[in-house]
């Protein structure tokens, strides 16, 4: 996946962050569940990237919707994108940060193609 210098330099910060105050796991469970919630609601989706909703709003928004649900850091870095007028790049942040995460834990994504169809063992 190509990320902007923008994106990639959030992206570099949150983890370094998580990893920093032991919060990778929980940090990581956030932003997979945020990940899956802004692709199943194209209202959450529109809204994060509508550029003429004024930052404080959106703020309070995700403040509301997520404020004792998720690790404070993961909150707070949500905050600081509508501060920063970056939320519109959040979905690409999250799956930036998620594949970023895996990375520094030696996890590598893989796809397989077979040209027979895969049993239920060889998929598990």
């Amino acid at each position: 996946m190509s990320t902007s210098g923008v994106s990639q330099r959030y992206i570099e910060a949150l983890a370094s962050a998580a990893e920093e105050r032991g919060a990778l796991d929980a940090v990581q469970a956030d932003i997979e569940g945020l990940d899956e919630l802004l692709a199943s609601s194209e209202d959450l989706q529109g809204y994060a990237e509508d550029v003429f909703i004024l930052p404080e709003h959106k703020e309070e928004t995700f403040r509301r919707l997520f404020e004792g649900k998720m690790n404070e850091l993961t909150l707070n870095f949500l905050v600081l994108l509508c501060q920063k007028r970056r939320a519109q790049f959040l979905a690409e942040i999250l799956t930036g940060c998620l594949a970023h995460m895996n990375q520094r834990r030696g996890i590598a994504t893989a796809e397989v193609t077979s040209a027979t169809e895969l049993s239920a063992a060889q998929l598990d």
